[in-house]
């Protein structure tokens, strides 16, 4: 699989849409690039996908399953996370706009892999249990 042919823009005259003359991560508008990296065995395969600003997690996690050819998953059993430095790791939101989501940076490194957290209860299944409680006006206690 071609890594780089995400990378190509449409450049003016005189300007090259060679992938190398642009930095391939940056905003153009509404949309990016992000290096998606798939961790497999003892490797690492990294692809380029475009994000758009009205793009959701799942939305992005599909699209790189397309382009990694995964199989034997469901976008509901993978995350992403960006890579911000070697220490720090931001999971994405399964409900976020993965766009607006990311910290912003020169580079955006994003891992797709096994969700690693417990998944969330469907809302009726939840406790209704808060940390904070308030007082309601006019009770007594």
């Amino acid at each position: 699989m071609d890594t780089n042919s995400a990378n190509t823009h449409s450049g003016t005259s005189g300007q090259s849409s060679d992938s190398s003359s642009v930095p391939p991560h940056l905003r153009l508008g509404d949309s990016c690039i992000i290096r998606v990296v798939l961790p497999v065995e003892n490797r690492r395969l990294c692809r380029s996908i475009e994000v758009t600003n009205q793009e959701k997690t799942r939305d992005v996690i599909v699209k790189a399953m397309k382009k990694f050819q995964v199989r034997g998953y469901k976008p509901e059993d993978l995350e992403l996370v960006q890579i911000i430095t070697q220490d720090q790791k931001l999971r994405i939101p399964d409900d976020a706009n993965v766009f607006y989501a990311l910290k912003t940076m020169d580079v955006y490194h994003v891992v797709l892999r096994k969700y690693t957290f417990p998944r969330r209860t469907p809302a009726k299944q939840r406790s209704s249990f808060s940390l904070f409680h308030r007082k309601r006006r006019g009770s007594k206690a």
